[in-house]
């Protein structure tokens, strides 16, 4: 969730920047907060070279873009995807195909007996102890199998007792997405598009790369200079960061998994129902407020997305530059965005 997934050879590959155009969708009512220009003016000022806002209040969403992008334009979401991946398991745990305390030995018996006690639960929660592939990586550009990748994770024993203590791992979330294969018997991409992305009209929302070449982007080195890198190859973030989509998308998206359209209220309550690190879905306050959300952050780009149940406020931000001069900006803007409006 914090922590840059692939950061390795960042000034290595200059690419030109490319943002699909989709077919026009219906939005809600429209309505304007006076504060998002000068949110917008001191993230380009800073250095960021486009960035979307989109906010939904109630039956009303107001979606922007500055700088180089179009409010129909396709990021990168990183760590987001995490979101998709635990609802496809929820999915897959309503139809009573697999259940939350499975063995993830029972969909991977390539997983040897030194990972025995680790269940599904402990994969969607980072409580797995399974160390992160993501550090194991000497390129951003060289894809990978899903052996290749596992063979990175069972490298060595799990660095904790399953279920002991919380380490944030892009390792659980990739193995959910190879459970989220077996169980299906259908790929992950295709498995979240006949789910999610079509029936909730999520229409530029995919696994990036599928529709369209995945859009390159930027980093922010920490002197403040700005590079524009390739994409990574989408086989190494896969079910733990490799979905794209846009501003309108993700307020969509929110919404479905907040109202039991993505996932029935029964499992959405699970996902949510401890404070701190549920099943891809930070629960916290901002100022008082309840608040349930995730970032990403993924070579070129990064992500948040919240949602204020009380308040019925939802808030995406996305920025197509991974910003190494401040932790994560995109969290920063979002929470800016959000106490304008709450």
């Amino acid at each position: 969730m914090r922590r840059p997934l692939l950061l390795v050879l960042l000034c290595l590959l200059a690419a030109p920047t490319t943002f699909a155009r989709r077919r026009p969708s219906s939005h809600p009512a429209p309505f304007t907060i006076p504060e998002l220009e000068t949110i917008a003016a001191e993230a380009l000022q800073a250095g960021v070279p486009g960035l979307t806002i989109a906010v939904r209040q109630g039956s009303s969403s107001v979606v922007r873009a500055w700088g180089n992008t179009r409010r129909d334009s396709v990021y990168q979401i990183g760590s987001v995807t995490k979101q998709f991946t635990a609802a496809a398991i929820m999915r897959l745990v309503e139809a009573g195909t697999v259940r939350a305390e499975d063995k993830a030995r029972t969909w991977l018996p390539e997983l040897d007996s030194r990972f025995d006690a680790i269940t599904i639960e402990h994969l969607l929660t980072h409580r797995s102890g399974l160390r992160d592939y993501n550090e194991q990586l000497t390129s951003a550009w060289e894809p990978k199998t899903q052996q290749q990748i596992l063979a990175l994770i069972t490298s060595g024993p799990p660095l904790f007792t399953p279920g002991s203590r919380y380490t944030y791992s892009n390792s659980g979330y990739y193995v959910l997405g190879m459970i989220i294969e077996r169980a299906s018997s259908k790929s992950y991409e295709q498995f979240l598009r006949e789910t999610f992305f079509e029936p909730l009209a999520l229409r530029d929302t995919s696994y990036c790369g599928t529709n369209a070449p995945a859009p390159d982007g930027y980093v922010i080195d920490p002197t403040g200079m700005l590079f524009e890198v390739a994409a990574a190859d989408m086989s190494l973030p896969y079910a733990a960061g490799a979905l794209c989509s846009t501003g309108d998308d993700l307020l969509r998206w929110t919404g479905a998994l907040a109202n039991g359209r993505a996932v029935s209220p029964g499992s959405y309550a699970q996902m949510i129902r401890n404070p701190g690190y549920g099943y891809a879905l930070v629960v916290d306050t901002l100022d008082g407020n309840r608040r349930v959300w995730h970032n990403g952050a993924i070579l070129g780009f990064q992500s948040h997305v919240a949602h204020f149940p009380e308040k019925g406020l939802s808030v995406a931000v996305l920025i197509n530059a991974l910003d190494l001069t401040t932790q994560d900006r995109a969290t920063s803007i979002a929470n800016q965005v959000a106490r304008a409006m709450l």
